[in-house]
């Protein structure tokens, strides 16, 4: 079965019981990695400066702002970002898994969480936030 390494687990730690309990569940059955929980804000902003975007908001902003974090980015395992069956794939799994859960959450694949992908403009596979507030 997979499980978290160090790291990841360190960068999960920082995020909401929620979005910590969804993922636990997540790794029992698809191996990934917890590429971001909690930013402060040089890391915020430098990622709504950079070239090509990869925020759409500056601090405080983001649900990754909070403490703890509302919003968590991951891939699969090993890292693959460039794999768009894999990225989606691993967010179908934590959409239902999030859904059998009652845990209320948003992917960056699917900002309006309708179930078309096509028509959003940023999309941002990595990431899911809790749709509270």
């Amino acid at each position: 079965m997979p499980a978290f390494g160090t790291v990841s687990r360190r960068r999960l730690n920082t995020c909401h019981p929620d979005m910590v309990r969804l993922m636990e569940e997540c790794i029992k059955v698809y191996d990934f990695s917890v590429i971001e929980g909690e930013r402060d804000k040089e890391t915020q902003n430098g990622y709504f400066d950079a070239t090509p975007q990869r925020t759409k908001v500056r601090w405080p902003n983001s649900k990754h702002n909070k403490t703890p974090s509302h919003a968590v980015d991951i891939v699969p395992w090993p890292s693959q970002y460039e794999d768009e069956d894999k990225m989606f794939e691993l967010g179908q799994l934590v959409v239902r898994t999030a859904n059998r859960l009652d845990i209320p959450i948003i992917w960056g694949a699917d900002w309006d969480m309708d179930g078309d992908y096509a028509e959003h403009n940023f999309k941002d596979l990595p990431h899911f936030e809790l749709a509270e507030d």
